[in-house]
């Protein structure tokens, strides 16, 4: 009797699995019969839920790029000028938009857990989505740094203002480790309740850079922007501040590799 209940539980799972993979392949408006045996087995390990609406997916890229208002992006002022700056990020923006285009249609074409990971695979092999999987790992951990390093100067900087003779090195360091754990905390309780955890920090994200827009409008100056010579370092320095004009949109393509996340993913992707 134990065996036999032990059988048919593991006919239960195999079930469920096969269903988890059909609903996958049907979102995907793929043919069943067209998967590969192992791909099959891919998706059965990787399947995940699908709790995401499309608040949700707009929440994820929203407050994903936010971080790029508060940090990174105004190291291209002192190479390019505020008018050059703005030629770089208009560069970007276009560039990220092909990107972001391109990864959406492989996202639901194709709404497997793993992104790029997954792309690889079923366009060339295993081998070459390592490389992509790899590649996009890398991505979000300079990322996370980037955050938590500046979690922490923003935390020295309020601190520094309430209390005299605070260390900058242990004040940033406490500041970005709690940044990382904060986050991990996050991402561990589940899509779902860190998609509504998001969503306020987002919200509470954006009031807080509009609040500093208004404040810094006494010193707006029209000499400021518009610099003699226009361009302090020419196309070079417009050329130099790609990198710094990155940090608006870095890590938006996760709206598109939240797709197997997402409620009917060739809907909810789009217009989130």
């Amino acid at each position: 009797m134990p065996r036999a209940r032990r059988l048919d539980g593991s006919v239960r799972e195999r079930s469920e699995l096969d269903q988890v993979v059909e609903q996958v392949v049907k979102e995907a408006h793929l043919d069943v019969e067209a998967l590969r045996p192992e791909e099959r087995e891919y998706l059965k390990e990787h399947a995940l839920k699908k709790p995401m609406g499309v608040r949700h997916i707009w929440v994820l890229g929203a407050g994903v790029v936010i971080a790029g208002g508060y940090f990174g992006w105004n190291g291209g002022l002192g190479l390019a000028g505020p008018i050059g700056m703005l030629l770089a990020s208009l560069f970007v923006c276009a560039l990220y938009m092909a990107w972001v285009l391109s990864l959406s249609e492989l996202s639901v074409a194709m709404p497997f857990a793993g992104g790029p990971l997954a792309y690889g695979r079923r366009a060339v092999g295993p081998g070459f989505g390592f490389i992509m999987g790899w590649s996009m790992f890398l991505e979000s951990l300079f990322a996370a740094i980037g955050t938590a390093i500046a979690t922490g100067g923003y935390s020295y900087f309020v601190l520094s203002l309430l209390f005299d003779a605070v260390p900058k090195p242990m004040a940033t360091t406490v500041a970005a480790l709690a940044t990382v754990v904060v986050f991990a905390v996050v991402q561990w309780v589940g899509a779902r309740e860190q998609a509504k955890i998001m969503e306020w920090m987002t919200y509470g994200a954006i009031l807080a850079l509009v609040w500093f827009w208004i404040a810094c409008i006494p010193g707006v100056r029209l000499e400021r922007i518009f610099t003699q010579p226009l361009l302090p370092e020419g196309w070079s320095g417009v050329v130099k501040a790609i990198p710094y004009a990155i940090w608006w949109l870095v890590m938006i393509e996760t709206v598109a590799l939240a797709a197997e996340e997402a409620h009917e993913p060739h809907r909810t992707i789009p217009r989130g």
